[in-house]
Order: C-alpha cells, then structure tokens, then sequence
C-alpha cells in the first residue's frame, strides 16, 4: 500500500514539474497532498502563502503552456480551489492577520488541513462504509 502512495506521490510531482520548477514542484505537490510541515505556526503561515502563490504561478504557466480558454482555466480553478477548500481560495483577503486569526478562517475554510479533523472525518467515513456490511 505505501508503495502505491509514493508512487502516486511520485506521478503527482511530475506533473506538477511540467509547469514549475522541480523545488516548486516537490513543495507544491506535498501541499496539493494536504501535507503541512510539523513546523510553528509562524512557519505554516509562510508556508501556506508561498504555496498559494506557487499555485496561482502554476495555473498561469498551465494557462500559458495549454493555451486555456476562460471557461477552461475557470474549470481548472473550480477543481483545484474545491479540493483544497475555501481557505485557499479566500487566502488573499486575510493573510494579513495574526497568525492566530489566520489559521482559525484558514482551517474553517479547508479544515482537512488539520490532521486531527482529517482523521476524524476519515474515520468517520470508513465507519459508513463498515455499516453497509453490516445491513446485508
């Protein structure tokens, strides 16, 4: 199984390298994977905005390279803003805030961020999926 998981990994970082550097690549990959380091707050803050920015870099040199029309890049960004939730979408309206404030809307807006509600969630979707063993 972990093998599968780093060879998707793997695949994810190469596509991703089409359109940015391998660095950026690497860094915005583990961040497209729900991955933050174990760092400070402070640091995560940091984190969370230069992945955003390498995003939005990443979409445009996609837009460049592909040659997108308006509705495909605005399709692209649908999918790549509601896998990562709304906190990544609204992050320019409040990354000036304390780090506090920030990771509270941060978290609100794309709580699968937080590994403690990632798991809750996770745990609690394997749960459903146990019960329809359970009723046949």
């Amino acid at each position: 199984m972990q093998d599968q998981i780093d060879m998707s990994a793997i695949i994810q970082k190469e596509a991703i390298a089409e359109f940015l550097s391998d660095d950026e690549s690497d860094q915005l990959a583990r961040f497209l994977r729900l991955e933050l380091d174990n760092a400070s707050l402070v640091k995560k803050k940091k984190q969370v905005i230069y992945n955003y920015n390498l995003l939005i870099k990443m979409i445009q040199n996609i837009n460049e390279k592909q040659k997108l029309d308006h509705q495909e890049k605005a399709t692209l960004k649908r999918v790549i803003f509601s896998r990562l939730g709304l906190g990544i979408y609204l992050l320019p309206f409040y990354k000036f805030l304390p780090t506090f404030l920030f990771f509270c809307i941060f978290y609100l807006f794309s709580p699968l961020y937080s590994n403690v509600i990632h798991q809750l969630l996770s745990r609690i979707y394997h749960r459903f999926k146990e019960l329809r063993y359970v009723f046949n």
